[in-house]
């Protein structure tokens, strides 16, 4: 699959949904909104993980998270923080936050999928 480089939020969703929500999938998913309105695009609870991830899908290469994005992730407390966009590197955000392609991102969850399953069929 090649993930498209200009990322809107609900198409960008709709990509993702094929890979990683499948039936097999060891992960919870969904979308936080405060009463004040402050949101996170894609919550992950993964398997191994105390504390959940936080994903923000944002166009372009260069993202700018808003305001109510870091105020929901006050509430969440999340262990990772990711801006899902168009980059084709990998770089550092304010706030311990990274930007990550999309690719990036399905490979990071198909390595926590596999690395389970290996510790599922050695215990089994």
């Amino acid at each position: 699959m090649n993930p498209p480089r200009n990322l809107s939020s609900f198409a960008s969703l709709r990509t993702l949904r094929e890979p990683i929500f499948t039936p097999r999938c060891l992960w919870r998913a969904c979308f936080y909104r405060s009463a004040a309105g402050a949101k996170i695009d894609l919550v992950l609870e993964l398997p191994g993980h105390q504390r959940p991830w936080a994903v923000e899908i944002k166009r372009g290469r260069a993202p700018r998270l808003e305001r109510g994005f870091h105020h929901a992730t006050e509430d969440v407390k999340p262990e990772r923080c990711l801006v899902v966009c168009g980059t084709d590197e990998s770089f550092p955000m304010n706030h311990g936050v990274e930007a990550v392609s999309l690719a990036t991102l399905l490979e990071t969850l198909t390595a926590i999928q596999a690395s389970v399953n290996r510790v599922s069929e050695k215990s089994a």
